[in-house]
């Protein structure tokens, strides 16, 4: 399971010394920002073509579910915002897209929530 955790980017494995969280500061936020952002949007240009009008209205109810939550807690708020992005980074149908995504992605996401 920590192995899992250290591929999603969630804790550090320290040779010798065991696993640690990943703890980021807003340097790193803005880092992985700058890898997020281009990697999104070649994943909404391959979901573009992809997305059958069963995702489209899946997409639509994951906004309306993140737009709701803007008035919840920001733990609520960002995981129905990683829930809208993982849908996409899906639909993108590129898996190795999909694995840079979620590395940096969900860090990013988590980031938000601790």
């Amino acid at each position: 399971a920590l192995l899992i955790l250290e591929q999603e980017g969630l804790v550090v494995h320290n040779q010798n010394r065991g696993f640690s969280i990943l703890t980021l500061g807003p340097e790193d936020r803005r880092g992985m920002a700058k890898v997020r952002f281009p990697l999104e949007a070649l994943a909404l240009e391959l979901a573009k073509s992809r997305a059958t009008p069963e995702d489209i209205a899946e997409m639509e109810a994951l906004a309306i579910r993140l737009v709701a939550s803007f008035g919840e807690d920001l733990g609520t708020c960002a995981r129905e915002d990683l829930a809208f992005h993982e849908k996409l980074w899906e639909l993108s149908g590129n898996r190795w897209l999909v694995i840079a995504l979620k590395r940096v992605g969900v860090p990013f996401f988590l980031w938000t929530i601790i």
